[in-house]
């Protein structure tokens, strides 16, 4: 499974708080999965750094995430990475991915457009100038598909829109953005 560049947001966190909302932990034996640059939002608690109940490293590859919460991110203290890269398990992870697993991934605010606690407000996931996840993804394999492998003649960036790039519209005639009413495009 290639599960890269999305976007993927949750009222609160998985089961167990696993990492990566259960992506790199749920369901990994017998299977691969490579998890690159990709944005995992929760807007209450900050998402999970926890490999509940893995035994041993299993065949996961990931980097370049960025995770972040809503409401608890801005007084996120420390480093959540920090206790398991101190672990048995990361040191075994580096068997299977050279980083090791976390090393490449980081906790901050994705500075969306417009993203707020409150559900009955307008969502807008396109990135900010300043946004820690411009130009901050991994390349990935050329032979995995990506329509907009040419607009990052450097580094990915995280996500699923890049900056710059307008989001698709839908309904008829395209009156839609994806993320409802149209947008202002000049933000």
């Amino acid at each position: 499974m290639h599960v890269y560049q999305n976007t993927l947001l949750r009222q609160g966190p998985v089961f167990r708080d696993n990492y990566l909302f259960g992506l790199a932990v749920a369901g990994m034996r017998h299977t691969e999965r490579d998890v690159f640059n990709n944005i995992f939002v929760q807007v209450d608690r900050v998402p999970g750094v926890n490999f509940v109940a893995v035994q041993r490293a299993e065949t996961l590859r990931e980097g370049g995430n960025l995770l972040w919460s809503v409401k608890d991110g801005p007084d996120l203290q420390g480093d959540p990475f920090a206790k398991f890269r101190d672990s048995a398990l990361f040191q075994e992870s580096r068997k299977i991915y050279d980083a090791g697993w976390t090393m490449h991934d980081r906790i901050a605010d994705p500075r969306f457009v417009g993203l707020t606690a409150d559900a009955s407000m307008p969502v807008d996931l396109r990135l900010r100038a300043d946004s820690p996840a411009v130009k901050q993804g991994i390349a990935l394999p050329a032979e995995w598909p990506d329509p907009l492998r040419k607009a990052d003649a450097e580094r990915p960036d995280i996500g699923a829109i890049p900056l710059g790039i307008e989001p698709w519209s839908v309904g008829v005639d395209g009156r839609l953005s994806i993320f409802g009413p149209a947008l202002d495009m000049e933000k």
